[in-house]
């Protein structure tokens, strides 16, 4: 779960925290905190490459199409 740029927290809340709202507030809290919003998070998947993994899968959490080319340049694409 990731968004980026400047309304990343903002797009995660919404999105995170109502698609999890069922489970209550504690539970849709947890998990808006593990959603990656910066860049330094992301660029951790060199961490996956050196143990061995050949694919990660990154699901966006802001509608914006933007969000792709942010996350291409984060990654060095």
């Amino acid at each position: 779960m990731y968004a980026l740029g400047p309304d990343a927290q903002a797009a995660i809340s919404v999105a995170i925290g109502s698609y999890y709202a069922f489970a209550g507030d504690e539970y849709a809290q947890y998990g808006i905190s593990i959603a990656y919003t910066e860049p330094e998070r992301i660029t951790a998947i060199a961490d996956f490459e050196r143990i061995g993994c050949d694919e990660l899968i990154f699901m966006g959490n802001d509608p914006d199409p933007a969000q792709v080319d942010l996350l291409a340049e984060v990654v060095g694409l």
